[in-house]
């Protein structure tokens, strides 16, 4: 390897000691470096390369990634040393970490998913205040159904979608934000499958034209109708009720 001149540029990531990346803007050719006197040609008009072979069976698979566990809030912790002794019958250290905040509050993230469900069933067990998330797996994959009358029922309508391979979670009639009349206009929670993008191929509903879409995302902030703070639901909060 030729010795480095005083014009290249090398700089050092500072997140690692292992990469030496060398900056291009003054890079040189150094006499001792091998070259070749041979130069290359290309001819526009020469036969086509062959293509590439196809990547090995192996390098094609891809390992479907496990979405990562919610974090978990416990509050009003006195006694770090006992919360972390009521775990160890459930689950090791070493499958989640904790960081304490200023106001008692120990944020607990899990590492996989069993290990969140042992904790979240552990601190319903003994009635631990704490609020957590939905996780991502858990969550149904929610559409919009429009331009069926109001009138039909949700049963008829889960019929419908079961028929087609779908599963149905539950299905909720829209209502006008301030008459509350009912609208042509369902809300629709499917189970999550692989299948479940195929429901925007259906055009034709119990002899109705119809329209399924994705739902608007809601931009406000979500309040928790138990203990009246933000940023989650009541389904997963257990602090007492205000």
């Amino acid at each position: 390897m030729s010795s480095s001149s005083d014009d290249d540029e090398t700089y050092t990531l500072p997140q690692n000691g292992w990469q030496n990346v060398s900056s291009s803007k003054h890079r040189k050719v150094h006499s001792s470096t091998a070259r070749s006197d041979t130069i290359q040609l290309h001819n526009k008009f020469s036969a086509l390369s062959t293509p590439a072979e196809d990547p090995p069976a192996e390098c094609a698979l891809t390992i479907p990634k496990e979405s990562k566990p919610p974090p978990i809030f416990v509050y009003g912790v006195t006694n770090y040393s006992e919360m972390i002794s009521s775990f160890r019958n459930i689950v090791s250290g070493e499958q989640y970490t904790a960081k304490c905040r200023a106001d008692n509050t120990v944020n607990i993230n899990c590492h996989n998913s069993t290990t969140y469900r042992a904790l979240i069933k552990h601190m319903r067990d003994l009635k631990i205040i704490h609020h957590t998330y939905q996780p991502k797996e858990e969550r149904a994959y929610r559409v919009v159904l429009k331009f069926v009358h109001h009138s039909v029922h949700t049963k008829d309508i889960a019929a419908e979608f079961e028929a087609k391979g779908h599963r149905i979670r539950q299905i909720t009639n829209g209502r006008h934000w301030k008459t509350k009349d009912p609208l042509n206009i369902f809300f629709v929670d499917l189970e999550p499958a692989e299948n479940s993008t195929d429901v925007f191929k259906i055009h034709r509903l119990l002899n109705q034209v119809v329209t399924i879409q994705t739902p608007r995302r809601y931009k406000g902030i979500v309040q928790c109708t138990r203990c009246q703070q933000y940023d989650h639901s009541k389904t997963y909060c257990t602090k007492p009720f205000v």
